[in-house]
């Protein structure tokens, strides 16, 4: 598994203590459910300290992503994000 999404909250509304702490809840929801043994991260965007931007699509790696079942959703950022052959992706919408 390359990617999950959750609708599990820390019970704090969208407050999730920034980037580290969006990072260390998707950590703890991998950890749970038998996959911490990897880096995860949370798929946002923000301003830094400087008004630098920090872009989801930069956070996540090169790919490639495969379900929990192990089937193939992108080969790259530019396919997970319909940019080669626009919304040809293998995610189920």
């Amino acid at each position: 598994m390359g990617f999950f999404i959750t609708s599990v909250g820390l019970g704090n509304g969208a407050d999730l203590g920034g980037l580290a702490g969006a990072d260390r809840h998707c950590q703890a929801l991998a950890q749970a459910a038998g996959a911490g043994n990897r880096t995860w991260r949370a798929y946002l965007s923000t301003t830094a300290s400087g008004d630098q931007p920090v872009n989801a699509r930069d956070r996540i790696g090169n790919g490639p992503w495969y379900n929990a079942k192990g089937a193939p959703i992108a080969q790259n950022v530019d396919d997970l994000h319909g940019d080669v052959q626009r919304d040809r992706n293998s995610i189920n919408k």
